[in-house]
């Protein structure tokens, strides 16, 4: 699920890339929540990567875990920070 949401995430920012929206206010306005929505979508990937990793190493006390999910919540707080 989160590899799914990431790849439509990363295609809805690649097709609004290069737009140029300094001539139109709607059309930035409507890129703006493109990025947005995108980056939430990137978000919630990378929580859900972080939330399973969290609980491998709570059940299994596996340390490569622990790293794994920390790296994936720092990530999805990148992705946050955007929005």
């Amino acid at each position: 699920m989160a590899d799914d949401l990431e790849k439509s995430a990363k295609l809805a920012l690649s097709l609004v890339e290069g737009i140029d929206v300094s001539k139109n206010a709607t059309l930035k306005f409507e890129v703006a929540d493109v990025k947005i929505w995108a980056n939430l979508g990137l978000y919630f990937a990378e929580k859900t990567r972080g939330g399973v990793a969290l609980q491998t190493y709570r059940q299994k006390n596996d340390s490569t875990a622990k790293a794994e999910a920390v790296k994936h919540l720092a990530q999805s707080l990148a992705y946050w920070d955007e929005v």
